[in-house]
C-alpha cells in the first residue's frame, strides 16, 4: 500500500542531488530531507510519473517539453522548500534549526521561486542575507560554491531602509548561460549566477 511507503530511494536520489549537483552540505541537506521525506518523496515520485509520461507522448512538442524545461530532483526540492516555508516557517515550525537555514538557502538559489511567485522570490532575495549573514557559505562549500545572483558582500553594505524595488535593481545577463539576474543598482564587483553558478564580474 502506498501509505506504508518509505520513500528511502527517493530520499537517496534527492540527497545525492543536493550534495553533488547543489552541492550543499551533508548536515543541512539531510536535515532539510529528514523532515520531509514522505512529503518531498511523494512529489518527486509523482513529478518522475508525469514525466515519463510526457516523453512518451506521441505529440513530439510535449515530448520536447518535458526534455528541456522538467527537472523532478529542482521541482522537488524547490516545491518542498516553498510549501515548507508557507506552512511551517510562519507558524514558528523549525525556527532556529538547520531545516530553516537549507529552506532559506534552496529558495534563495533557485530560479524556481521567480516562476512560481515573482514577490515571494523577490522576498527572499531581498532578506535572506540580512536574516542569515553568510548564508550561502555556511549551506555551501567554503570555496563559494553557493550559487547567487547577488553582488559579493562587499558591494551590499548600503543602508537602506527597506526591501530592494524593481526600480533599486538592474537586469543583467549571465555570460555563461545568459541567464536574467535581477541585481541591485549602482554597485560593483562579483556576481554568481543562481543557474549555472558562473562568477563575474559586473557594474550597475
Amino acid at each position: 500500500m502506498s501509505w506504508f511507503k518509505s520513500y528511502d530511494e527517493e530520499y537517496a536520489e534527492l540527497l545525492s542531488h543536493l550534495t553533488k549537483n547543489w552541492e550543499m552540505k551533508p548536515l543541512y541537506a539531510r536535515a532539510f530531507l529528514g523532515a520531509y521525506k514522505k512529503s518531498i518523496g511523494k512529489m518527486f515520485s509523482k513529478s518522475k510519473t508525469r514525466s515519463s509520461q510526457l516523453r512518451e507522448n506521441p505529440d513530439p512538442a510535449l515530448s520536447l517539453f518535458a526534455m528541456a524545461y522538467i527537472d523532478d530532483y529542482d521541482f522537488a526540492l524547490v516545491g518542498q522548500a516553498y510549501r515548507a516555508y508557507m506552512t511551517d516557517l510562519r507558524r514558528g515550525k523549525h525556527v532556529g534549526t538547520t531545516v530553516e537555514k537549507a529552506i532559506w538557502a534552496i529558495l534563495a538559489r533557485s530560479d524556481l521561486v521567480e516562476d512560481l511567485d515573482r514577490l515571494f522570490s523577490e522576498f527572499i532575495d531581498d532578506t535572506h542575507e540580512e536574516k542569515f549573514p553568510g548564508l550561502f557559505d555556511e549551506v555551501f562549500p567554503a570555496d563559494g560554491t553557493g550559487h547567487s545572483s547577488e553582488m559579493d558582500e562587499p558591494t551590499r553594505n548600503t543602508q537602506r531602509s527597506g526591501p530592494l524595488t524593481d526600480t533599486d535593481r538592474t537586469i543583467i545577463k549571465c555570460p555563461s548561460c545568459s541567464r536574467a539576474l535581477r541585481v541591485p543598482s549602482g554597485k560593483s564587483g562579483q556576481v554568481r549566477c543562481k543557474c549555472c553558478g558562473h562568477l563575474f564580474e559586473a557594474t550597475t
